[in-house]
């Protein structure tokens, strides 16, 4: 994990912001299509590729991640127990 600064405003000050400056209204659209893709993506993997297939995808998107995140955070990220990912990292 690393450390990240997060700030959060009430949704009715989000509202306002969005009415007040249509750019950010067209970027907080741009974010949610971001975000329904990304989940959309993740339960069609889970539905319909391995635990392999999973894990050679992510270290294709993400190269680096190996070195900055937990086996036990990747293993949930990619939805299976430590030990399966150990079995998986040890035949590759």
């Amino acid at each position: 994990m690393e450390e990240a600064c997060l700030r959060a405003i009430p949704y009715s000050k989000l509202d306002e912001l969005c009415n007040s400056i249509p750019a950010f209204k067209n970027f907080r659209l741009q974010v949610s299509l971001q975000v329904i893709s990304m989940l959309s993506e993740k339960t069609l993997a889970l539905q319909f590729q391995t635990a392999e297939q999973r894990y050679k995808n992510m270290l294709d998107k993400f190269p680096g991640i190996l070195l900055r995140a937990s086996l036990g955070h990747i293993a949930s990220y990619l939805g299976i127990t430590q030990q399966t990912l150990s079995v998986i990292r040890a035949c590759r």
